[in-house]
């Protein structure tokens, strides 16, 4: 089913006689997920202890529940959970960028001295603390919050420190995060374009499989860095 309310447009379909919303939107994020998960189980299985690749192997647990959460009780079952059901998803992005923060600060550190801006730590615990206050507020808890965090998270905190991380070390890890951070721009503007190619193949379905295309970018990234920098125990 299509329906049309001013510039949103609704789809839906039914499966056994089960209604599952936004159905290709909801699987995209889903896509994401997916991508998250497995990337973080296949960090895991390497055994790397340093904390920098620690703090970036989180990203992805939690970034992968993220859009898995926002793809089941997002899109695909809101008119059973409700709105309010997406500040799990959007609760648990904002700790996924707080671990890429932290990371990258450390491979920072790691350059350029242990305490140097140490002080950006604490400026995120902060951060972290006042997004939550607002998403569980009904009054401000919109999505734009959830766009402003990642812009600053990502824009503003994780990829200047891993600029300068790159400018000292200047290895193949290093570089890698660079490209795959600027990708993450692309979803950003797909989505604010609205650019689409089909009712049901629209901006949120592109951006999501573009995201996904990010986190596995990232995830090469996260594990080339953490070879680099400490070697599995044998």
């Amino acid at each position: 089913m299509i329906g049309y309310f001013g510039d949103w447009v609704y789809t839906s379909t039914e499966i056994a006689g089960f209604l599952i919303e936004e159905p290709i939107t909801s699987l995209t994020d889903m896509v994401t997920g997916v991508v998250g998960t497995l990337s973080f189980f296949r960090l895991q299985k390497l055994g790397l202890k340093d904390e920098a690749h620690l703090w970036f192997k989180y990203y992805f647990i939690f970034i992968g529940i993220a859009t898995l959460c926002a793809g089941v009780l997002g899109h695909a079952t809101q008119y059973i959970v409700g709105f309010n059901a997406k500040c799990i998803g959007w609760s648990l992005s904002s700790i996924a960028l707080f671990c890429i923060g932290n990371s990258a600060l450390r491979y920072f550190q790691k350059a350029y001295g242990e305490k140097t801006l140490d002080w950006l730590r604490y400026l995120m615990m902060v951060q972290l603390a006042v997004y939550f206050v607002l998403v569980f507020n009904p009054s401000t808890r919109v999505f734009e919050l959830v766009q402003i965090n990642s812009f600053v998270g990502m824009v503003l905190v994780a990829l200047p420190l891993f600029f300068w991380y790159r400018r000292a070390a200047n290895t193949k890890g290093s570089r890698m995060v660079i490209y795959a951070f600027v990708a993450t721009f692309l979803p950003g503007i797909v989505f604010s374009s609205q650019f689409s190619l089909h009712t049901y193949f629209n901006y949120h379905d592109i951006s999501h499989l573009l995201m996904a295309t990010c986190v596995y970018l990232l995830y090469r990234s996260c594990k080339q860095l953490g070879l680099e920098n400490e070697r599995p125990k044998t």
